[in-house]
């Protein structure tokens, strides 16, 4: 019924998102040429008044000021390995809020329970004409993944174009179970859509 009422208004019905679809979209998007400057960081705007970036650039205040940056995400906080320790302390003298996510980048780990939270802090961050740094070690997979689901959530970007997006400022690399994530994210609000 669904499929005939689609051809009825000319429209095809939307396909789910895959993982495949999400990796293939990684393969064909080619990145910026990256120009890496260890004193400064390694940081890209993956959208306007949206960096990500990585925890060199998380900790050199001095920079996060000369970019305006008023908001930050650490999607990797905490102390170890491959967890970057500030918190809203360590930007407390420079007047930038900030949001930290628990976040280990394995495959397993449920990013998407972060998804509207983040997004939120971060649609405030803009509603407020404010600047925001999305980081974790590398800047390449957690803070990539939380891009990503903000473009969704809150411009209504598909999956594909969000990723695609974000690669095209940024050479990122979100584990597969985070890009699973983002393609039940998709699917979700393509159901949703159809519900309503």
């Amino acid at each position: 019924m669904e499929y005939l009422l689609s051809k009825f208004l000319k429209k095809e019905p939307k396909k789910e998102v895959t993982l495949e679809d999400l990796q293939a979209v990684l393969l064909r998007t080619q990145s910026p040429i990256k120009k890496f400057n260890t004193t400064k960081g390694d940081y890209n705007e993956v959208y306007p008044k949206i960096y990500v970036g990585d925890w060199n650039t998380a900790k050199n205040l001095n920079l996060l000021l000369s970019l305006g940056i008023t908001h930050v995400v650490n999607a990797a906080q905490g102390v170890g390995f491959g967890m970057v320790d500030t918190n809203e302390h360590f930007y407390h003298p420079v007047n930038i809020r900030y949001m930290g996510l628990a976040v280990c980048d394995d495959s397993n780990v449920a990013i998407n329970e972060y998804f509207e939270s983040v997004s939120n802090f971060i649609d405030d961050a803009l509603l407020q004409k404010g600047t925001v740094l999305i980081h974790c070690i590398m800047g390449i997979s957690r803070s990539a993944t939380i891009a990503i689901a903000y473009l969704m959530i809150k411009k209504k970007f598909r999956a594909k174009e969000a990723l695609e997006k974000v690669k095209k400022a940024r050479d990122i690399r979100p584990n597969d179970g985070f890009l699973k994530q983002l393609a039940q994210l998709d699917n979700d609000r393509l159901q949703n859509t159809f519900d309503h």
